[in-house]
């Protein structure tokens, strides 16, 4: 995995939605070019993204922007900011362009290779990151109803997850509310398991296991999230 898709995607280690379709951060396919540059659902750019959620500051130099390249994608705002990593925190601060949109084009990367392109020279080591307003929201955790199916049996699932799986990089093992919402329901029920930040697992076999105990007590319509053990605010 690249550096970019590794910092980019930090906390995450493995993300499986149930079928019904809503909007999670997590969801959609991402890939890295040669040059690590990130393409995804959610975001876009490099040479270098900090992972979310992250502490920044604004830059008050002049950077020469250019964003014609983006002309018909409902720009939000933009800012230049210097900015590092809640997780795992960079050993300096990395200065980067950040224009939010609504939504991603598909030709988002072209468009921050191209603002790279024009800044590099002035202002070395400058990067570009492209991203949807929501994924730069904290993540918030709410209690699962009581008269959900799955409370009802969580004692027995848990249980079988903690049979099933290796645990030796297992913290712990949580069912939640888990989104950007503000508003409990509007976020996925999902099976958060979290593991030690030092984990250098991709978790799929893990994700698939808890995938098949959820589908043995009729629980396919669950998020699974593996996720990075982080201190939570």
């Amino acid at each position: 995995m690249s550096s970019t898709l590794s910092r980019a995607r930090a906390h995450t280690v493995s993300y499986h939605p149930g079928p019904s379709l809503h909007n999670s951060p997590f969801s959609g396919e991402s890939n890295v070019a040669e040059d690590s540059f990130l393409d995804s659902e959610h975001r876009a750019g490099g040479p270098y993204l900090c992972s979310l959620p992250s502490t920044s500051k604004r830059v008050k130099k002049d950077y020469d922007r250019q964003y014609h390249f983006l002309a018909n994608s409902q720009k939000i705002s933009e800012a230049t900011k210097v900015r590092r990593s809640r997780f795992d925190p960079e050993p300096h601060a990395i200065p980067t362009v950040i224009v939010f949109l609504q939504t991603i084009p598909s030709q988002a990367r072209d468009a921050a290779r191209e603002i790279h392109h024009s800044l590099q020279a002035k202002f070395p080591g400058i990067c570009v990151d492209i991203i949807i307003d929501i994924i730069t929201r904290p993540f918030l955790r709410f209690p699962v109803s009581r008269s959900e199916k799955i409370i009802k049996k969580w004692n027995e699932i848990s249980e079988e997850i903690f049979l099933t799986l290796d645990l030796t990089e297992v913290i712990s093992v949580d069912c939640k509310r888990y989104g950007t919402s503000e508003t409990p329901t509007e976020n996925p029920i999902t099976v958060i398991v979290n593991i030690v930040k030092e984990s250098t697992s991709e978790g799929i076999t893990a994700t698939r296991l808890v995938r098949e105990i959820l589908d043995q007590f009729g629980m396919s319509d669950v998020d699974i999230l593996f996720h990075k053990d982080e201190v939570w605010s």
